[in-house]
């Protein structure tokens, strides 16, 4: 955490499809989806210690990581 918005190292994503016939409002649901599964995965990671971040070195399970950790949900599109 950082006091940018934003601004501290990118830690994990979820990919979210945009789909033919979307609206702001619908792709903002299927986001909205994937940051609820998304957020608690990696405040549980802090919360275990398996997440640490050092001098803006992030390590998951004591490797650094050198590209955000990709996790997919099959339910974003419901």
């Amino acid at each position: 955490m950082t006091e940018e918005l934003d601004g501290g190292p990118l830690v994990a994503q979820a990919p979210v499809p945009v789909l033919a016939g979307d609206t702001e409002d619908t792709l903002a649901q299927r986001v909205h989806r994937a940051e609820h599964q998304l957020y608690p995965a990696v405040i549980d990671w802090v919360a275990s210690g398996r997440l640490r971040s050092d001098r803006n070195v992030v390590t998951l399970d004591g490797k650094p990581l050198s590209a955000p950790v990709r996790l997919e949900y099959a339910n974003v599109l419901e």
